[in-house]
């Protein structure tokens, strides 16, 4: 009678170990898949894409799929080393996201090579980039958009030397962008396989 009791244990045991060690392996799964890399792009990195990569990070974190991307910025004309605009971060504060202060990059070969998506604050930008990589390699499955293009909306306006409520408006409108653009990444992540 015992070893009844002993098994019927041991089986109501074993499902719990073997959900724990299955759970282990999807954690160790997701922390060894590679990551889809996304740069945010404007003029001088100092308003609208550093504030774009610090929304959709928050965005990501809070769908709990901040682990699986990495979430970068850069401008066309990046003054390198430039801090975040003072309005920016107060715009994102409004908005409950704690600001980080970032430091200004200038677009390059290797931030271009190794991006799986580009989303660009306009469309001229886009062209812009487009224009000066036009004799680079591209690397496989590389993407590039406005935001304009993933809303369906206007390009993200510049507020650069404007009042607080200018950049405000550019966060709401970052905010309302980010289910477009996760949208967008997930439709071609699953697509190709990225």
């Amino acid at each position: 009678m015992s070893n009844k009791k002993t098994t019927a244990k041991s089986t109501k045991a074993e499902p719990k170990a073997v959900l724990k060690a299955s759970a282990a392996r999807t954690a160790e799964a997701k922390a060894s898949a590679p990551k889809t890399r996304v740069l945010f792009v404007c003029t001088g990195n100092t308003c609208r894409s550093p504030m774009a990569e610090q929304i959709f990070k928050d965005y990501l974190k809070k769908k709990k799929s901040l682990s699986g991307f990495d979430v970068k910025s850069a401008g066309l004309y990046a003054a390198e080393g430039d801090s975040t605009s003072i309005n920016t971060c107060e715009a994102l504060k409004s908005f409950g996201i704690m600001p980080k202060s970032l430091a200004s990059r200038q677009m390059d070969d290797k931030l271009y090579k190794r991006s799986d998506y580009i989303i660009c604050m306009t469309a001229a930008h886009k062209a812009e980039l487009l224009g000066q990589a036009a004799d680079k390699v591209r690397t496989k499955g590389q993407k590039v958009f406005s935001v304009s293009e993933v809303t369906n909306g206007p390009d993200v306006p510049d507020p650069f030397g404007q009042s607080i409520s200018h950049y405000k408006a550019v966060a709401e409108y970052l905010l309302y962008a980010c289910e477009d653009i996760f949208g967008l990444l997930s439709k071609h992540k699953n697509k190709e396989g990225l």
